[in-house]
């Protein structure tokens, strides 16, 4: 076959089906720092949250764990939540309009992961984001932002479970008060991946390409009381 000729017979094991019934469970707890300043039209809001330690236990069908060590039963997988920076303002540039931006930062690098994988990063997270959001009357309001995302990862880091790949955001949304405690809130947004190639000596191609999309819609409803 195709793998054989290419002298690669191994990678027949590797494409080959795998079915994996896997849950896994596990609990943490971290203190969350914030601090807000208002004055005028300009709010300013800064938080910190602590690294969540977190490990994981695999509640796994017998045979069913893909042949992987992190699925099979009873085995526990560091999970840790990262810590997280942030920090944001926003500037009510008139009566309809409000401006604001945004700034996330995680800690990768100090949350352990299975296989050690946050040996393979570079510092951490780093999230930008602005928006705008226009009242055009009591009852619609509109808005739109946006968001970078820059990931400091290595080759290394990159799994076919699991990697990380920088990508930008655009989102739209909307909300009309239909009553005077009631407001529906509606939103889509869509983010674009830039692909991943690294090399495999593996693969007769010599190498991968991590690639994704991501759509989301979202609607719900505010009560106020």
């Amino acid at each position: 076959d195709f793998l054989t000729a290419a002298g690669k017979p191994e990678m027949a094991a590797l494409v080959a089906d795998r079915e994996i019934d896997n849950k896994q469970s596990g609990w943490g707890v971290a203190p969350i720092l914030g601090l807000n300043f208002n004055y005028k039209a300009l709010n300013i809001g800064m938080k910190y949250e602590f690294k969540t330690s977190l490990n994981v236990e695999s509640k796994t069908v017998d045979g069913k764990d893909a042949g992987l060590a992190q699925f099979k039963d009873g085995v526990n997988t560091p999970h840790d939540i990262p810590a997280l920076f942030t920090v944001g303002a926003s500037y009510q540039i008139t009566p309809q309009l409000l401006a604001s931006i945004g700034y996330h930062h995680f800690f990768d690098s100090d949350a352990d992961m299975a296989d050690d994988k946050q040996k393979f990063i570079n510092g951490g997270t780093n999230e930008y984001l602005a928006g705008l959001e226009f009242r055009v009357n009591k009852m619609f309001l509109i808005s739109a932002g946006g968001q970078i995302t820059r990931y400091g990862v290595t080759d290394d880091y990159q799994k076919d479970l699991s990697f990380s790949i920088n990508s930008y955001s655009i989102g739209l949304g909307g909300a009309v008060n239909v009553a005077k405690n009631v407001m529906i809130n509606i939103g889509y947004f869509w983010t674009t991946y830039s692909d991943w190639t690294k090399e495999n000596s593996k693969y007769a191609a010599g190498k991968d390409v991590f690639s994704r999309t991501n759509k989301v819609f979202a609607a719900g409803v505010d009560f106020s009381f």
